[in-house]
């Protein structure tokens, strides 16, 4: 072992505790936040929030490449489509196929397969998209001042808006 890890760990030993309970409530936190974007908001154009609205939990693609994720769903219908869709809206850390640290992202998590996965076509030039997994993601990259409202309402519009134009 060198140095450097040697003080490393001898650092740690002193704040480890610390370190995993700021780490545990902040996963705790971030999938709150995000739900509470969603409970806060009241225009969902031709979408309509089921009863059981939303559910929130952390995953990981550890391992496997797709990085790590916060995100919330929710659960309801669009006018335009029978089947019941479930919008998946997140933070993603070290994001598949994307050179970047993190992206608050937002798409159709479970739904039929035109509404899953298409090609945009994007009004916002701050909002990008990728697939993965046979499905599309809208993303925008977190800015030095972060406003959770503003930044998942944004992607939630967009969102609403293409999926209008899919079916």
């Amino acid at each position: 072992m060198n140095q450097t890890h040697e003080e490393f760990l001898k650092e740690g030993v002193g704040c480890y505790i610390d370190a995993l309970v700021t780490l545990e409530r902040f996963q705790a936190e971030m999938p709150r936040r995000i739900e509470q974007v969603l409970r806060d908001r009241t225009d969902w154009k031709s979408f309509t929030p089921s009863q059981k609205r939303t559910a929130f939990d952390n995953d990981t693609g550890k391992g496997t490449g797709y990085g790590y994720w916060s995100y919330a769903l929710l659960y309801g219908k669009f006018k335009n489509i029978k089947q019941e869709v479930i919008i998946e809206i997140g933070v993603w850390w070290e994001p598949y196929k994307l050179s970047l640290p993190a992206i608050f992202y937002a798409g159709i998590n479970t739904g039929p397969e035109s509404v899953k996965k298409y090609t945009p076509h994007l009004s916002k030039s701050r909002i990008k998209y990728f697939h993965c997994a046979g499905k599309t993601w809208l993303y925008v990259e977190p800015g030095a001042e972060i406003d959770f409202n503003q930044d998942f309402n944004e992607l939630l519009d967009e969102l609403l808006k293409q999926i209008s134009l899919c079916e």
